[in-house]
C-alpha cells in the first residue's frame, strides 16, 4: 500500500487550474470522491478493498486526470514531504 496527503490532491488541481467537479470528470470519478480524497489527512491506496483506503483503480483515475492536465504526485523521499510538480508547459 501506498500513502499520500489529501493535500496533494488540493495542491496538484489548483496546479492544474481545475475545479473539483472538473478533476472529477476529467478523472471519470464522483465530485464526492475527489472531496472525500483531499479531505483526507492520509490517503492510503490498495488494491484490494480495505476499510478506510481507496481502490487501485480509482486512485489511478485521479492521478491520470491530474496526468493529462500537466501534473504529477511525488511520494515524500528523505527529508521531503510529498508534492506535486508541472511534466509539460
Amino acid at each position: 500500500m501506498n500513502a499520500w496527503h489529501g493535500k496533494q490532491i488540493t495542491a496538484a488541481r489548483a496546479l492544474a487550474g481545475l475545479t473539483i467537479i472538473e478533476l472529477a470528470n476529467a478523472a471519470g470519478v464522483t465530485e464526492r470522491t475527489i472531496r472525500r480524497i483531499e479531505a483526507a489527512e492520509t490517503i492510503t491506496v490498495s488494491e484490494r478493498m480495505t476499510h478506510g483506503a481507496i481502490s487501485l483503480t480509482t486512485w489511478e483515475k485521479v492521478v491520470g486526470g491530474l496526468l493529462d492536465h500537466g501534473v504529477e504526485l511525488l511520494h515524500a523521499a528523505g527529508s521531503h514531504g510529498g508534492g506535486v510538480r508541472w511534466v509539460r508547459p
